[in-house]
């Protein structure tokens, strides 16, 4: 009934060392007043729940948004894996294969080594794959080939 109101009382409140001292150190608060102090604290109270809420809403947007963009990456990299697989051009474009033997491969020859992948290997590859293009230039993918990792880049 004293919101904000300054007391001074026994530290002891909550065992039995108390000594029921208690007293106010600003004076009391009447009429008009009190019933503005009430209003703005019910009010910080409610701002304080609302942006509480907003911002479990604005984690949530973020969540949606971040598999989204996970999302329409998979689309893009098996639109990509497609025209790979259909254009002759790129399918013959080479690329240097960092492994132990410095191999160069063809993108056809990696579809045709992705297809031994288990599915796990084959979700990464894929991914992968689409990062690759995405980049234009200089960009790098790792691909299994019966469990031997190869780093390769575009020659």
């Amino acid at each position: 009934s004293n919101p904000g109101r300054r007391f001074i009382g026994c530290s002891n409140y909550k065992n039995e060392k108390y000594c029921h001292f208690f007293q106010w150190i600003d004076p009391e608060i009447v009429g008009r007043a009190k019933e503005v102090a009430n209003q703005l604290r019910n009010q910080v109270l409610h701002l304080k729940d609302e942006v509480a809420k907003l911002n479990e809403k604005c984690a949530e947007m973020k969540n949606k948004k971040l598999k989204w963009k996970t999302d329409m990456a998979m689309l893009d990299a098996e639109a990509l894996q497609k025209s790979l697989t259909l254009s002759p051009s790129l399918s013959d474009y080479p690329l240097r294969c960092c492994d132990s033997r410095g191999r160069t491969l063809t993108v056809s020859q990696i579809n045709r080594l992705r297809e031994l992948l288990p599915s796990p290997l084959h979700s990464i590859y894929t991914d992968l794959l689409g990062c690759m293009f995405s980049c234009k230039n200089n960009f790098s993918i790792y691909n299994s080939v019966i469990g031997t990792m190869c780093l390769c880049f575009l020659i």
